[in-house]
């Protein structure tokens, strides 16, 4: 797995997990990653633009792939040198896939981290939520809302192409009418819901394109988010199915057969899905060759 992660480093490469939850290891429903982000340090250019993430609030907006009623959020501060402190998150459906702050206020849930409401990240880490009852439906818009206490905007863990618009409101405030604006993702790094057994993931290796270079903000149109749909929309491999693309892949893979729901995922989220799908290191040209046999399958 580290040799894969050398490979995807080396090449500048970007990974996206079409998954639909992940592998069949029991009979059990288990957390699948409907949504995820690959991290990294924020370049300066990148960084949060005044008035800065500490004190204030930020709220993000990104859309997932399978829905489920239990969800949870990982959080990351894996590449600051610096402490995060996060007094609250909410989560709640967003009305748009990013061209504006708005929420349905009736779907808000407040998050919690081993029963308290904040946690705080030291420097290199990361955090989960405890799991809460939140509905979404397939390819849903969902609002994640930060309140965060000391935290630097200079040190920060993030990912800048989300090309989905993000919003900073000043103090500890649900009020996002005069939020300034900036095209970057920051603290998040995936959520997860509860699903069936019967799942795993498909990946996507590529570069800067797979990522979402070319396509237009707000829009959730990268082509990965294209593909995803087409393979929800597929008979053969909507959520419910029990046979899909991985499945049909899964004997080039690993001797786990695995059977798939799709979302959406990049880089650094490959390496807990596959440690659980593929326990064997792929190289990336295999990987790629993964998806090109799935694709096909579809077309």
């Amino acid at each position: 797995m580290n040799r894969l992660l050398q490979n995807i480093k080396a090449t500048g490469a970007f990974l996206v997990l079409l998954a639909f939850t992940s592998c069949t290891l029991s009979a059990q429903e288990h957390w699948v990653g409907t949504w995820g982000t690959a991290g990294q340090l924020a370049e300066s250019h990148n960084n949060p633009p005044p008035p800065g993430l500490g004190n204030n609030s930020f709220r993000q907006i990104v859309q997932v792939s399978i829905g489920g009623e239990t969800a949870r959020l990982q959080l990351t501060n894996e590449f600051s040198n610096a402490t995060t402190e996060i007094l609250a998150v909410e989560l709640a459906h967003a009305k748009t896939a990013g061209s504006s702050s708005e929420i349905d206020e009736s779907t808000t849930v407040s998050l919690t981290f081993n029963g308290k409401p904040g946690v705080t990240m030291a420097a290199g880490t990361t955090a989960v939520s405890d799991p809460v009852k939140f509905p979404m439906g397939p390819r849903q818009n969902v609002a994640i809302t930060i309140h965060y206490g000391n935290a630097s905007s200079t040190s920060v863990s993030g990912h800048p192409g989300s090309r989905t618009t993000s919003y900073i409101a000043k103090g500890n405030t649900n009020d996002f009418s005069n939020a300034t604006r900036t095209d970057h993702w920051y603290t998040i790094k995936g959520i997860d819901v509860m699903a069936d057994a019967e799942a795993g993931a498909v990946a996507i290796l590529g570069n800067s394109i797979t990522d979402g270079r070319g396509s237009t903000t707000n829009q959730q149109n990268r082509w990965a988010d294209v593909l995803s749909r087409r393979l929800l929309a597929n008979e053969a491999t909507k959520n419910s199915t029990k046979r899909s693309a991985a499945s049909w892949l899964s004997s080039s893979v690993t001797r786990t057969p695995c059977r798939c729901r799709f979302s959406r995922r990049s880089c650094s989220t490959w390496a807990s899905v596959a440690t659980a799908c593929w326990p064997v290191a792929l190289a990336p040209q295999a990987a790629a060759a993964i998806v090109a046999t799935c694709w096909n399958k579809l077309v």
